[in-house]
This record gives C-alpha cells, sequence and structure tokens, in this order.
C-alpha cells in the first residue's frame, strides 16, 4: 500500500505474520546495493516533524488555534467557517504561545514534554522530541 507518514514516497507491506522474516530479509537483501538501512520509530517520528506533518495531540492539541499553530494557510480567506472569529481575533491580536522548531548543540535524546528554559526562566514545553 502507497502511503508515507514522513512525506516521502513509501510504502506499507501487509503480510501474514509468518512471512515476516522471509519478506524482510529478501527487502535488506535487495536493497544492500542502495545502503538500505534500519531505522527505527524515532527516526522515523523526526523526520515526520522535519516535513511538518502534525500529531493530533502531540503537536497539535485542542486549545492550540489556527494561528498559534502556523496553520492559517488551511483557513479559508473568504467566507464564514466555524471558528473564524477566533482566527480573526489571534491574528489581530498576536499569540502567546509560538510553535517553533530548535537543534541542540548536544546529542541529547528528547522524547517529548521536556521543559524548555532561558536565563533560569521557564520559556515553554516540548511536544514531541
Amino acid at each position: 500500500m502507497r502511503v508515507s507518514y514522513i512525506g516521502e514516497l513509501g510504502f506499507e507491506v501487509h503480510i501474514p505474520f509468518p512471512s515476516c522474516v522471509p519478506v524482510y530479509n529478501k527487502v535488506i537483501d535487495a536493497g544492500r546495493g542502495f545502503e538500505l538501512k534500519n531505522a527505527g520509530f524515532r527516526a522515523y517520528d523526526s523526520l515526520a516533524l522535519e516535513k511538518g506533518h502534525h500529531l493530533i495531540n502531540y503537536d497539535l492539541r485542542i486549545d492550540d488555534n489556527p494561528v498559534e499553530a502556523g496553520l492559517t494557510r488551511l483557513c479559508r480567506k473568504d467566507g464564514q467557517y466555524l471558528g473564524k472569529q477566533v482566527v480573526e481575533r489571534a491574528k489581530q491580536e498576536g499569540v502567546k504561545k509560538h510553535r517553533v522548531f530548535f537543534t541542540l548543540q548536544d546529542r541529547v535524546p528528547l522524547y517529548g514534554y521536556e521543559t524548555i528554559w532561558r536565563d533560569d526562566e521557564t520559556v515553554g514545553f516540548l511536544r514531541r522530541g
């Protein structure tokens, strides 16, 4: 099945359980000339973040509006829609939180929900690492 959570061309293979190891071995053998490597869920998750794919209840929560989430491009430019007043007000008044990405110099694993500090003050929380 052609599907990709990370935003690039990808496939999911749906096969019976007894076929998993033999099919895996065939894929690995076929990929040797292409430097094919295994990657865990954390790598998969990181690629999805880089591509801008959002997970509901992780990256986006019910208390985020489209302006805070950086999703105003998905809101109608004209006409009425549910939540339009909230979006317009947030655009005019500004927002209290922003969705941002940053890179650490140290190679420390982050998993989400860590506190973000600046000058000994809490300035935010990591949603996903």
